[in-house]
């Protein structure tokens, strides 16, 4: 049986630098980004399923450069089977695709990514008040809680009085993002429907659980029914997800 290869990751970024007139609601259009005020990725954790390491890296302190940092997620984000993220399929993978391209490293195809979005399963299966992160893990009772991200003043002195405890906290903060991510996934796999099947990647066959790839599951007692046709539905005996086969019934 094959082990997939999982991979978390979280990224936290600098604010555009721009020039303005006043305070207070206004349009700030891309003419007033000043020189070098292009907005990069601070810090990025990463976490691959089953090691029970969170690795980090920065832009640097005082070079405040995220090429190498963007080239090591590269590499690590083509290995993986599964990438798992909180919004990160429209914020973490996006940045990081635009780094690249920005640098002129390698493109590593955001398209052939597999990506599951804790967010997006998130609002596609459950009614809830919010969907962020910290709501999330507080509503499941996860013991992983949401760190405080230091708002403007933690920002303030990464990025213009280059503190190193500053930088420290947000590695603390991004990689506390990381594990709140994995335990909320663990938690809501069996509740929604992956778009990618754990049991295929796994078993290399689809006669698996598509949520955790067990191979002990059973047929339930209904069947799931179209307008032309019907299916079998199937439980996993171990984590108890309900799922369609893709087979019409005979």
């Amino acid at each position: 049986m094959y082990k997939p290869k999982i991979l978390c990751v979280d990224i936290e970024t600098s604010p555009l630098k721009t020039i303005v007139w006043s305070t207070g609601t206004q349009f700030v259009s891309h003419n007033q980004i000043i020189p070098g005020g292009h907005a990069q990725i601070i810090t990025a954790s990463i976490s691959w399923r089953g090691s029970g390491v969170v690795k980090h890296r920065d832009w640097g302190l005082k070079k405040q450069c995220d090429k190498s940092l963007v080239k090591w997620l590269a590499a690590e984000l083509v290995k993986a089977d599964i990438i798992i993220g909180q919004n990160h399929k429209r914020f973490d993978i996006k940045w990081i695709n635009a780094r690249l391209a920005y640098h002129g490293l390698p493109p590593i195809n955001v398209a052939t990514l597999s990506l599951e979005d804790t967010l997006l399963l998130s609002r596609k299966s459950f009614h809830l008040p919010s969907h962020s992160l910290a709501y999330l893990l507080r509503y499941f009772g996860l013991p992983e809680q949401k760190q405080s991200g230091g708002g403007w003043e933690r920002v303030i002195d990464i990025v213009f009085h280059k503190k190193r405890q500053a930088l420290d906290d947000h590695h603390f903060y991004c990689d506390h993002d990381v594990l709140g991510t994995f335990a909320l996934f663990d938690k809501i796999a069996p509740y929604v429907d992956l778009t990618k099947s754990f049991g295929l990647i796994k078993n290399g066959t689809r006669d698996s659980c598509p949520s955790c790839g067990s191979k002990e599951f059973k047929t339930t007692n209904n069947y799931y029914y179209t307008k032309v046709s019907k299916y079998y539905k199937y439980q996993c005996t171990g984590c108890m997800h309900i799922w369609k086969d893709t087979r019409k019934v005979k």
